[in-house]
């Protein structure tokens, strides 16, 4: 595996039909943000992502998106960053005179 960390796709099209389908289902949703539906289609789309660009970081994001509509762990992209690109540590000692 490389270690490039490699950014999420997050497509503007994609984005579009996500936003026609909030706007369509209004209230069905209830809280859009945690809506089964909008977590499934979004869900899908990251899964979907992963297969084509074999980016391991859209299967994190999948797992966080649904997540949102079933309940569940929602920090698997943060987790998967923080194993496999750790930030380094900043020097901490003082300097000598």
């Amino acid at each position: 595996m490389s270690n490039e960390k490699k950014e999420l796709n997050n497509n503007n099209f994609f984005r579009g039909i996500s936003n026609t389908v909030d706007r369509v289902l209004g209230e069905g949703y209830g809280d859009n943000k945690n809506s089964q539906t909008r977590s499934l289609l979004h869900s899908t789309y990251h899964n979907a992502m992963f297969v084509i660009t074999k980016n391991p970081r859209e299967r994190e994001r999948a797992k966080d998106q649904y997540a949102k509509g079933f309940g569940g762990n929602t920090d698997n992209l943060k987790k998967y960053d923080e194993k496999h690109f750790p930030k380094k540590k900043e020097n901490t000692k003082p300097k000598k005179k």
